[in-house]
């Protein structure tokens, strides 16, 4: 988990977009998603994974219900999040050294199971994701 440092309270998995999703391109032109997700683990953590897997995450888990467990996205979030294709990808990290974190994006880290990382995650739609992607590894292996 990597806690942000514009949202000092949210801690989150890695993440990135492709394309000119969130208003800029800070990234490669004609970037395919796999290679976002590589290059979205390096930037904010300095690893490279020994595997990589896409994992087809249903896009109902995407849209926020009342009866969902955490904090609501603002409603123009709600809205934006209904325009963007998402890409999820799982790594497995070999690499033992500690990660090299960005300061301008994120300011502490931490390996935990998922029971924790499931409270430390505040926003619904990321609660939903992270109990998606427990379900998904107890049933494969990376």
């Amino acid at each position: 988990m990597i806690k942000r440092a514009t949202l000092s309270y949210n801690w989150q998995c890695v993440s990135g977009s492709v394309g000119d999703t969130m208003g800029k391109l800070d990234h490669p032109k004609g970037e395919n998603p796999l290679d976002c997700a590589k290059r979205e683990l390096f930037e904010e953590t300095g690893y490279v994974p020994a595997r990589i897997i896409q994992v087809n995450i249903p896009d109902e888990l995407f849209t926020e219900r009342e009866d969902d467990n955490g904090k609501k996205s603002p409603p123009h979030l709600q809205e934006l999040i209904k325009e963007i294709e998402f890409y999820n990808y799982v790594a497995r990290i070999d690499q033992s050294q500690d990660p090299i974190l960005n300061p301008a994006e994120h300011t502490d880290w931490k390996w935990c199971e998922y029971q924790t990382a499931y409270k430390l995650i505040m926003w619904a739609v990321e609660k939903k994701l992270l109990k998606f992607i427990n379900s998904f590894l107890s049933r494969n292996s990376l």
